[in-house]
């Protein structure tokens, strides 16, 4: 079997050993020699009680390309950990690097963005942490290093169950797998973490600390917390990068980086002091294809592979408004798309724009606040016209239809007002009798869609409701018994606590006995109120916004209520109309 390990010998060389033959390799400026050498089981720490200000250190990075460099630094002080925290800190500052037309690097740039998990080792050899903050306008390169006993130690047992974002085989869409001939990251190896990957990818990037000498899977990365990524578990693939050039900064200078090549792994465990990334593993993802027509000559397709988490939803609305940037002001754009998701119906859209995070809301209530790997692919194709033009819904009547032979059946009148048009349109519809004398509303497939996904319904009965009211353009007339439903919750018992009061005193806290007769015991009082939300919710008509005659088409906003009227209502009319007065 095929093995690759780091080893480190000494801290300005590297080799990796092959098919079980380990080969060490010293170089120096002439000449070069090949010595066999034993396998290094494990990373020598210094304790962070051992670092002392004034201690030497050196560090490795990559400053041009994709091999780390060397730099050096020292130690200006220590920080113990503050109130509530479990990691100091150590500030440090740092010099040389490869040298510039101005200099050493460091000088000229300071600590750079992008340099965050850069080891730093004592002169013996000992890790001492990682660099893990920048001090922004420092007009010197310092530093803060996260010592290395909290980013090994910092695994809770969340990082021990099963990643149900980690997906199955050897290779995901439009990237293989890590190849046996390809060596595994280095200390001081720059990496990107991609949480939009395909025809362009979002990404950024971090150092990696050192390989777990243990199981040599692991990989630790970055020294700190990562922002772009799900605290705790998560699964972003990881890319070898390189960097393109170092840019200075008055505040804060960084590295311009590109990630190369296939993924080598998944990051999958993001905490504090570090992230955690495994080789040979992938994520799972969704699929995000893209098109935007009658703007250029050609149409501008673009597909994309996106992760299960916060960013990669985020990522879904940078990608659509990044699209839509494209698009003059003069247009309006109409979308049509679907969402598929696992053991759902297809969820389809059409109509005006008006909302560009449609889309991504619709995929984040369907994923849920646990991001369940369940939407399988998103497309959507954005077209351009000309401009809507906006109307008020005004007023909506109902009355019953008296020539109409049919019981049930009403007359609907809407009205819809604007700046540059007046939309009214009667429709006769059949309204069942369980609707009679009830609230209906009537509002824009847009409108209810928000609604829909604002509330706590059933995954399968709110893609069923979505596809209802698919043309966003259309007026709809609904039922929903929301509010009643929610004035009839149920309040649960009312809960008493008995909490025992606490006395302090110089030298101790006293836990008084709540049995006792004095004194009396503090008395907490709680009650929730026990909610399931199982409120009907129908659309009962489709009402079709078409204003052809004004040149023009249009989209109303607004919500409006209209009551059923009953059928003692239409008997009192009835009667009304048939008394007669003779004089």
């Amino acid at each position: 079997m095929t093995e690759y390990r780091v080893i480190r010998k000494d801290p300005n060389y590297y080799c990796l050993f092959n098919f079980g033959i380990i080969f060490l390799s010293i170089l120096s400026i002439f000449c070069a020699l090949f010595l066999l050498t034993p396998k290094l089981e494990a990373q020598d720490i210094m304790p962070f009680s051992e670092v002392r200000a004034g201690m030497n250190f050196y560090g490795l990075t990559v400053f041009k390309g994709t091999d780390p460099e060397k730099f050096e630094g020292i130690v200006l002080g220590t920080k113990l950990p503050d109130v509530g925290s479990i990691c100091g800190s150590i500030l440090v500052e740092l010099k040389g690097g490869p040298k510039s037309e101005r200099g050493f690097i460091l000088e000229e740039t300071n600590v750079m963005m992008g340099m965050s998990g850069s080891p730093i080792y004592s002169l013996d050899g000992k890790i001492l942490g990682s660099i893990a903050a920048i001090i922004v306008g420092s007009k010197r390169p310092q530093a803060f290093v996260t010592p290395i006993e909290c980013t090994l130690n910092f695994r809770p047992a969340s990082f021990d169950m099963a990643n149900k974002w980690i997906g199955g085989g050897d290779s995901i869409d439009g990237l293989t797998s890590i190849k046996n001939e390809e060596p595994v990251v280095r200390p001081g190896d720059i990496v990107s973490f991609c949480n939009v990957w395909g025809d362009h990818r979002s990404c950024f990037v971090a150092t990696v600390i050192m390989v777990d000498p243990k199981d040599q899977q692991l990989v630790y990365l970055t020294g700190h917390v990562a922002t772009d990524m799900a605290k705790g578990m998560t699964a972003t693939p990881f890319f070898r990068a390189e960097v393109v050039a170092s840019q200075p900064n008055i505040m804060a200078s960084s590295k311009l980086a590109k990630s190369i090549g296939e993924p080598i792994g998944t990051v999958i465990f993001n905490g504090p002091f570090g992230s955690i990334a495994k080789l040979g593993v992938y994520p799972k993802y969704f699929n995000f294809d893209v098109a935007l027509v009658g703007l250029l000559k050609n149409d501008i397709r673009h597909n994309y592979n996106l992760t299960y988490s916060p960013s990669g939803i985020s990522s879904l609305s940078e990608i659509i408004n990044n699209e839509l940037t494209l698009v003059d002001n003069i247009f309006d754009v109409e979308i049509m798309a679907v969402v598929v998701a696992k053991e759902l119906p297809p969820i389809n859209l059409f109509g005006r724009l008006d909302y560009p995070l449609a889309i991504p809301e619709i995929v984040s209530f369907f994923l849920g606040e646990e991001f369940e790997p369940n939407i399988e692919k998103v497309r959507m194709v954005l077209a351009v016209r000309s401009k809507y033009q906006k109307l008020d819904l005004e007023e909506v009547s109902c009355r019953r239809e008296e020539e109409s032979e049919e019981n049930n059946k009403y007359s609907i009148k809407i009205s819809a007002t604007g700046k540059k048009g007046f939309f009214e349109n009667n429709q006769s519809i059949e309204i069942l009798e369980k609707y009679k004398g009830k609230k209906l509303n009537v509002a824009s497939g847009e409108h209810i869609a928000n609604r829909l996904l604002s509330s706590n319904m059933a995954h399968d009965r709110v893609a069923e409701m979505l596809n209802k009211v698919a043309n966003r353009n259309s007026l709809y007339i609904f039922y929903s018994n929301e509010d009643e439903d929610a004035s009839k919750s149920e309040a649960a018992p009312m809960i008493i606590f008995a909490q025992a009061k606490m006395s302090l005193t110089s030298d101790k806290t006293r836990n008084v006995d709540v049995q006792s007769s004095a004194p009396e015991p503090a008395i907490v009082i709680g009650k929730w109120t026990k909610h399931i939300p199982t409120y009907d919710f129908d659309i009962l008509h489709q009402i079709p916004v078409i204003a052809q005659e004004l040149g023009a088409a249009y989209y109303i906003t607004g919500d409006k209520s209209f009551t059923v009227p009953a059928e003692e209502e239409n008997q009192d009319k009835k009667k009304k109309k048939k008394r007669f007065i003779f004089f």
